[in-house]
């Protein structure tokens, strides 16, 4: 760390302390419960790279900004206790502290019942971790009741603008920084869970958007959006290797042969997994490879 750095974050956390919310993921055969925390953002990044590891190599610690996730996997339950008091010492030798008080639970069961877990924290049927909501079935219905309801919100105000005579093209470039922005935050992380009631209630938010002429009527429908938004990203992924999700990739298929050219040179994954195929990039590495 850089020296500067490291005595000016002594000084601040010496001159001040902080409370330290913890979000913890746990799997219990085959559930995964999710406790939430937050740290506040000047400290954790100052010591982020300073983070307790997980004390099992089997669990996992991720971390974004001021938002942590500790996974632990069903055979681990035992670590349990282990792993929060283990982080709650880091926080302690930082001048933090573990709000237990602030920091949730949640079982991800999609066929088994839900079995206690070995923490004194508060189990919630719903979380929202990076801005998306989501149930212990891990469904998304949660945050497309979020996203609708927003809607509503962001339309009124888009009226009320529209009454101090904002019109034109320039509304409809407010409508897309507020309205479509916020629908379509993180959509490559939810949109294949969706069924079709789910998308057409998104749809519906674009039609009356573009009904009540906030949007042109020539205006893209979600399931444009949506496609172009993920087309973007993979091939993002796919040409920078220092991408943070390219590690996710398959390996290359060398076959040998000269082939005409695919939409991308990866090995096909093979998984009976439903869930794993409503995944983004294993939809996408599906699309045109034919």
């Amino acid at each position: 760390m850089d020296p500067f750095v490291k005595t000016w974050s002594n000084f601040s956390c010496f001159s001040r302390s902080s409370s330290h919310r913890l979000h913890v993921t746990i799997e219990i055969l085959g559930l995964f419960l999710l406790l939430k925390s937050n740290v506040e953002i000047i400290f954790f990044v100052v010591y982020l790279v300073q983070f307790a590891d997980p004390i099992d190599q089997n669990n996992k610690i991720f971390k974004y900004a001021d938002d942590t996730n500790l996974i632990v996997c069903d055979s681990n339950t035992h670590t349990i206790p282990k792993e929060l008091q283990h982080i709650s010492e880091w926080a302690t030798r930082h001048n933090l502290k573990l709000n237990q008080a602030k920091s949730k639970e949640i079982v991800l069961s999609l066929h088994k019942t839900p079995v206690s877990a070995a923490t004194c924290l508060t189990r919630v049927e719903s979380l929202t971790v990076l801005g998306i909501t989501f149930n212990s079935k891990l469904r998304f219905e949660p945050h497309i009741s979020y996203i609708t309801h927003s809607a509503a919100r962001c339309l009124y105000g888009l009226k009320t603008l529209r009454a101090h005579g904002l019109s034109g093209k320039s509304l409809w470039d407010v409508t897309q920084a507020t309205l479509i922005a916020r629908i379509l935050y993180a959509a490559p992380a939810w949109w294949g869970f969706l069924n079709a009631a789910g998308k057409g209630r998104i749809e519906s938010v674009i039609n009356k958007a573009q009904h009540y002429g906030y949007l042109s009527s020539s205006f893209e429908n979600v399931h444009s959006l949506v496609d172009n938004m993920e087309s973007k990203l993979f091939n993002s992924i796919l040409s920078n290797p220092r991408h943070v999700l390219y590690q996710l990739l398959p390996p290359e298929k060398d076959t040998g042969y000269s082939l005409r050219p695919r939409s991308h040179h990866l090995t096909l994954p093979f998984t009976d997994n439903n869930m794993i195929r409503k995944n983004f990039l294993h939809r996408k590495l599906f699309i045109d490879t034919y």
